[in-house]
């Protein structure tokens, strides 16, 4: 069970990935210590062109690159 899913769309953010999953280990972890909670993080990547891959991380993170961009809905 999640107590709590982070969803964070990406444009163009391949280059900034290794900074937010190092930026998530370090509070989520801290987190789930003090409130025994799990979280997962779920990444939207809308810019077709660039696939974005995940790091290597312990986290329970998911990434969709979406087909086409979607930009604002």
């Amino acid at each position: 069970m999640v107590d709590i899913s982070i969803i964070i769309p990406l444009y163009k953010g391949r280059k900034y990935l290794t900074y937010w999953v190092e930026m998530l280990s370090k509070n989520i972890k801290k987190y789930q210590r003090e409130y025994k909670s799990r979280c997962e993080t779920i990444f939207v990547n809308d810019y077709p062109d660039e696939k974005v891959e995940l790091p290597d991380c312990e986290l329970d993170i998911t990434i969709y690159n979406l087909k086409e961009n979607r930009g604002q809905e």
